[in-house]
């Protein structure tokens, strides 16, 4: 199995008949987690999500787990500034981008990695 981390707003854009996505390990990182685990209901827990407030204590947990061969980040911004950047640089051995030719008026933005020359190793489709 393989592990996806997010953060709590990537989870929320996620339709909620689509969340925890199947077949992978869902972590989400929230400040707050108590809080986030009563917007599931009461006692409701999927089995494949995992609620967590530090991104170094995902990754170590997730490494200790013989079940999860992969572990991918897929949002938001500040956890791939994190893995740009940040401390977390160390972990991260590959990027997997693609890139959508058409201009999005947006107000997220993640840091130019084709500019990042001492970055891991990129694949662009």
């Amino acid at each position: 199995m393989n592990a996806i981390i997010m953060g709590r707003k990537t989870w929320e854009s996620i339709p909620e008949a689509k969340r925890p996505l199947p077949n992978r390990l869902n972590v989400v990182l929230t400040r707050n987690p108590e809080e986030f685990q009563k917007t599931l209901g009461e006692g409701i827990q999927p089995e494949n999500l995992l609620i967590l407030s530090d991104f170094q204590e995902a990754l170590e947990k997730l490494s200790a787990d013989d079940k999860v061969h992969e572990t991918f980040v897929i949002g938001g911004s500040s956890l791939y500034n994190d893995c740009l950047e940040g401390e977390m640089k160390k972990h991260c051995k590959l990027v997997i981008a693609t890139r959508i030719n058409k201009e999005f008026e947006c107000d997220t933005f993640i840091n130019d990695l084709e500019k990042n020359e001492d970055f891991c190793p990129l694949h662009v489709s």
